[in-house]
């Protein structure tokens, strides 16, 4: 039973989500033990990065994340998903006010429905966050949540966020070679990666 190594990257939309989808059902398939998720991504949809988070939870193996430099609004959620979080020394998470981007006119109730839809998902992840940090309150991520807010990664250890920091090497071992390594998960590029290893 190998490893699967990937990196999320880029924004974070129903291509990606359908790359990565289709990435972990072909590890599960064939009786991966764990799964190593690098992401560096400024974020994206909210509703998709907790789909993807809810995937990634009921999975049967072990779910290893990495905060490879920055890990941003909705990137958040995916990387708190992971069953064990690890971050880059200089890595940081910057977090910001949930928005709904609106086209073409709007009704007062139009407005009035977009407020309620963002008000509700900045209670759901606020929630999830906390249940998955546990060191952090629902009303502490909603804070976070309320302006543009950056969090280090010692900061996200002391918060929970995070498990432990880690320093990015190359690894020179045979099983971690670059040609068998899954393609780059992301919204536009589509090449290999090396997967991340980090020294403690």
């Amino acid at each position: 039973m190998a490893d699967t190594y990937a990196l999320l990257a880029g924004q974070i939309g129903l291509e990606t989500a359908e790359q990565l989808v289709g990435l972990l059902q072909n590890s599960v398939n064939t009786d991966c033990k764990c799964i190593h998720l690098a992401i560096h991504s400024s974020g994206g949809s909210v509703p998709i990065a907790l789909a993807l988070a809810n995937i990634l939870q009921s999975l049967p193996c072990e779910i290893v994340t990495y905060n490879m430099g920055n890990v941003d609004s909705a990137a958040v959620i995916v990387f708190a998903a992971g069953t064990t979080r690890i971050c880059a020394r200089d890595a940081v998470f910057h977090t910001h006010p949930i928005s709904k981007e609106l086209t073409g006119p709007q009704t007062a109730d139009m407005l009035l429905s977009a407020a309620r839809e963002i008000h509700a998902d900045t209670e759901r992840v606020a929630n999830y966050l906390s249940r998955q940090t546990t060191k952090t309150s629902p009303a502490e991520w909603k804070s976070l949540m309320s302006g543009a807010n950056t969090i280090s990664a010692c900061l996200a250890v002391k918060m929970g966020l995070a498990d432990r920091i880690g320093e990015h090497r190359r690894s020179n071992t045979s099983e971690l070679a670059l040609e068998s390594v899954p393609k780059i998960i992301t919204s536009n590029m589509n090449r290999s990666v090396e997967p991340p290893v980090f020294k403690e």
